[in-house]
């Protein structure tokens, strides 16, 4: 019984708070979704990754279709180059030309394979870098209905700096160069199938939000 109770609150609570924060993201969305960023200007390709958390039951997704869900839609941008990070992975490996260079002894290098081995790495670790946009959807079981609250962040790596308070140093810290969040309640039968909507619904808000940034001064 006294589970049964904690339980009520707790489902109370998230009702509450998704009430508020979707009147919030409303007037968000009502002044309209397209922006710009002038961190996405110039930006070739990005990986992508998706997660799911919260309640499960009758408002779980599945996380194939999840998945499947993004990969439609980041298979449907053409100038921007959206990848998984399997795939991200196999093409860091397949840039091995400053390895081939190692089978000739250093001390017989030119100024030329220097430039090279140099050129190679700055490409290799640009490519480590590239910007990473995370979908995540956090759903929660109400009375009758489902919520879920789904957020777009994409991050890009920066190179190494320090705290200023503290002067400590941060190796590679992150740096947030886009983010969008919206909110879904639904019934139980049709929540899964909006929840995947939403989720397409924002990474094409992010490819949209990448081809405006393309033409920023």
């Amino acid at each position: 019984m006294r589970i049964g109770r904690k339980r009520e609150i707790a489902r109370r609570r998230w009702s509450f708070l998704f009430a508020c924060l979707s009147t919030l993201i409303a007037i968000s969305i009502a002044r309209g979704e397209d922006s710009t960023s002038k961190y996405l200007k110039g930006v070739n390709v990005v990986t992508y990754d998706g997660f799911i958390a919260g309640d499960g039951g009758r408002c779980a997704i599945r996380w194939l279709e999840f998945l499947r869900e993004m990969d439609f839609v980041a298979n449907q941008s053409t100038k921007l180059k959206l990848i998984t990070h399997v795939e991200h992975s196999k093409q860091i490996e397949s840039m091995n030309k400053y390895k081939e260079m190692l089978n000739k002894p250093i001390s017989t290098w030119t100024a030329e394979d220097w430039r090279q081995w140099d050129n190679d790495i700055e490409i290799r670790d640009g490519f480590i870098g590239v910007p990473r946009l995370s979908v995540v959807i956090t759903t929660v079981e109400l009375e009758s209905d489902c919520a879920a609250v789904i957020t777009g962040e994409a991050k890009a790596t920066l190179k190494p700096s320090a705290m200023l308070s503290t002067g400590t140093p941060v190796g590679h810290p992150d740096f947030s160069i886009w983010s969008k969040t919206r909110t879904l309640k639904a019934p139980h039968q049709s929540f899964s199938r909006l929840a995947l909507g939403e989720t397409a619904e924002m990474i094409r808000r992010f490819v949209n939000d990448w081809t405006n940034s393309q033409n920023l001064p």
